[in-house]
């Protein structure tokens, strides 16, 4: 019964009450009076008042009966639909899905009072199984402990909490528990009523997607490249440790905050904000973004975005791939492959020069011989044969450059040879600029030309000179340089292990970037026409692959520059000492038939020349075939032959193996003034062949046959 009907009977009693007092009231006072006004007789009026009060008592008594029969019906009624809503509540609690539980507190002491039916489904235990107090402290697993729980529910009136509890069949299962305390109207705890819920499930759940999420954080975290996810408004959500590697902040610095790449100055990085804020799909973008410390890194850059059921964009995922390494080997073999080709085209046209030199130094040498006493004209021939000497050395430098010239390199301790060059830098560059010279004690032993190495420090020093005209200082120093994957990775280019350097600084003038990149490149000079070759650091960078090592450049206008050597360094090796016997041509008195095959006209003649006046008799050949046809016709008298290695229709070594077949026992001398790679293209490859290099003067022609019949 609610609470409205409660005050309606209340009410309804309260009104018989009432009208039944002013009944009685009314019945005494009027029947008295009426009585009265008839008769005054006592016995009559005794009589009639008794008859009166046994009147109203049986009054009474109905109304009374009447009044305790429709509060009892009205007591059954509310009874029985206390029952129903008994009944219903308890069905109610028996079908959810979980457990209702109801615990009484009496005199301190908690006892179990009722529990729900869904104790069987959940737990397998019939209610009488686990209807002891006892059973359930001593089954809950609990991470605070029971009398923890009880304390904080207590204290606070009303608690969450999870716990595990075992099945009647052994599996364990997770639990979530919400439990009240009941008090009285004076706060005294009466009872505790809650209620568990199975959320083993849910626990599985929960667990795997927390592992799953540990797994893609650390797939995250380990990929090499950054990922970065922004929301909508380009606000930063998640940033692995690739972005940080790459870019400097960390995740504390950019979680929650505007995404730090795209909010830049540049227009390029502005629209490649917008582009992301929009959902656009970007695919191997290449542009530069700012790190965290001011400078820039090249990346590639790819995003996608993400979106909802309802095809709305709710965030951005952005792929970032470090690409500065890259973009550095990428300007690196661009760059070798631009001093490759020039370096063929070097080594073609050093073949060229080398025929025109050898028959200009020739000829000057032939009438330097004839002209005797005219001091002049010597004067004259000399100035053409120095100039000659140094078109060939031109020439070499050229062949150097393409790395086609022949090194002889051998075991030398790189600070002897810098020491003993020092000296002649001395007089190079003049008394006005300084040397200073720091060599390192340990012993840097090298596999290496000293004349190249040499070469090298006379470049260093010429460009030193010409970069401070009004004096300087000079440091030269050697130390042991390692080259691991980092140095690697910051300088873009180097082989794992240990190299012997020469560091050359001086305090010139300085270079601009744009120059410092050209600085190797063939030809390329900031000198005054006339002034300079472009050749000098170009023959150094050829040196430095001849010799399997690096050359660097360090410079800024204004701060000087540095230039930096590396060969490799041997670390088990024995200095090789090299005794040097100057050779001395004499004159020859020659007898015989000599086969002279050369397809360029003036080298022929010039040769015909020398030998015909030495006292050989010469055959002429223009080529290959020729050479083969001469040699037929003429095989009985010729005792030597002189062969180009590269010549129209036949090489010089496909003529000596023909030439061979008829007469094994003749001997040949290979001249050439190609590049040594194209000359064992041709075939050129035995030890024991005898060949001379162009440009030559015929002296050296003549040491080359005496060695060819001392042989």
């Amino acid at each position: 019964m609610d609470n409205n009907k409660y005050l309606n009977v209340n009410l309804s009693g309260a009104k018989i009450t009432i009208l039944y007092m002013i009944f009685g009231f009314l019945w005494i006072l009027t029947t008295d009076s009426i009585l009265l006004y008839f008769t005054n007789n006592p016995i009559l009026i005794t009589r009639f008042q008794t008859y009166k009060g046994i009147i109203f008592i049986i009054l009474t008594g109905i109304i009374l009966y009447l009044l305790l029969l429709y509060y009892l019906r009205m007591i059954e009624k509310g009874l029985n639909l206390l029952g129903e809503k008994k009944g219903e509540l308890e069905f109610i609690l028996s079908n959810i899905q979980g457990i209702v539980y109801r615990l009484k507190i009496e005199e301190g002491k908690i006892g179990l009072h009722w529990i729900s039916e869904g104790v069987k489904e959940v737990l397998g235990y019939e209610k009488e199984e686990v209807s002891s107090f006892d059973w359930w402290v001593k089954n809950l697993e609990c991470d605070k402990g029971m009398e923890q729980e009880f304390n904080e529910l207590f204290e606070k009136g009303e608690v969450s909490s999870t716990f595990y509890l075992r099945r009647k069949d052994g599996r364990r299962c997770f639990f979530l528990n919400r439990a009240r305390v009941v008090k009285s109207e004076d706060g005294k705890p009466l009872e505790i009523v809650g209620f568990m819920t199975d959320i083993t499930d849910l626990k599985s759940m929960e667990d795997e997607l927390r592992e799953l999420t540990g797994r893609l954080s650390a797939i995250l975290d380990a990929s090499p490249a950054a990922i970065i996810t922004l929301d909508t408004a380009g606000v930063v959500t998640s940033w692995n440790r690739a972005a940080t590697r790459i870019f400097g902040w960390s995740r504390e610095d950019v979680l929650g905050k505007l995404n730090p790449l795209i909010h830049d100055e540049r227009e390029e990085l502005r629209i490649l904000g917008q582009r992301l804020l929009t959902g656009e799909s970007i695919s191997d973008m290449r542009l530069q973004v700012p790190r965290k410390d001011g400078t820039s890194v090249d990346i590639s850059l790819s995003a996608a975005p993400i979106k909802g059921e309802d095809g709305k964009l709710r965030a951005t995922m952005v792929t970032i791939i470090d690409i500065t390494e890259h973009v550095k080997l990428e300007e690196q073999l661009r760059h070798a492959q631009k001093m490759e080709a020039i370096g063929q085209l070097a080594g073609g046209i050093a073949h060229e020069f080398n025929n025109l030199i050898t028959a200009i130094m020739g000829y000057a040498r032939l009438l330097d011989e004839r002209l005797g006493e005219k001091e002049g004209l010597k004067n004259h021939l000399r100035v053409i044969i120095d100039s000659s000497k140094r078109a060939s050395e031109l020439t070499k430098g050229l062949l150097t450059f393409s790395r086609r010239q022949i090194s002889a390199q051998r075991v030398l301790n790189l600070n002897d040879t810098v020491r003993n060059a020092v000296q002649m830098l001395t007089r190079l560059i003049g008394e006005d600029i300084e040397i200073r010279l720091n060599l390192t004690d340990e012993k840097l032993l090298v596999n290496a030309d000293s004349t190249q190495i040499e070469q090298v420090l006379i470049n260093f020093a010429t460009n030193a000179r010409d970069a401070m005209p009004g004096g300087g200082i000079v440091t030269i120093e050697t130390k042991i340089a390692e080259m691991d994957e980092q140095f690697i990775r910051s300088h873009g280019y180097g082989r794992i292990g240990k190299y012997a350097s020469i560091v050359f600084s001086d305090t010139g003038a300085g270079m601009d970037e744009h120059i410092r990149r050209r600085i190797f490149e063939p030809f390329f000079t900031t000198k005054e026409p006339g002034k300079g070759t472009g050749l000098g650091l170009a023959l150094v960078y050829g040196i430095a692959k001849q010799h399997n090592g690096y050359i660097d450049v360090y410079s800024e206008p204004g701060k000087g520059s540095t230039f930096v050597f590396y060969l490799p360094l041997l670390e088990k090796a024995e200095e090789q000492e090299v005794k040097f016997e100057k050779v001395r041509a004499e004159g020859i008195k020659g007898e015989g038939v000599v086969l002279v095959a050369e397809d360029d006209l003036p080298v022929r003649r010039l040769i015909k020349k020398v030998l015909e006046d030495a006292g050989y008799s010469v055959i002429e050949a223009e080529d290959g075939e020729d050479a083969i046809k001469k040699f037929t016709e003429y095989s009985k008298d010729i005792n030597f032959m002189i062969l180009d290695v590269v010549m129209p229709k036949k090489s010089g070594r496909k003529v000596y193996e023909e030439i061979m077949k008829i007469n094994p026992d003749v001997k040949a001398i290979f001249m050439s003034g190609y590049p040594r790679d194209i000359i064992h293209s041709k075939g050129v490859i035995d030890e024991e062949i005898k060949l001379i290099m162009k440009p030559f003067l015929p002296e050296e022609l003549f040491e080359k046959i005496k060695e060819l019949f001392s042989g």
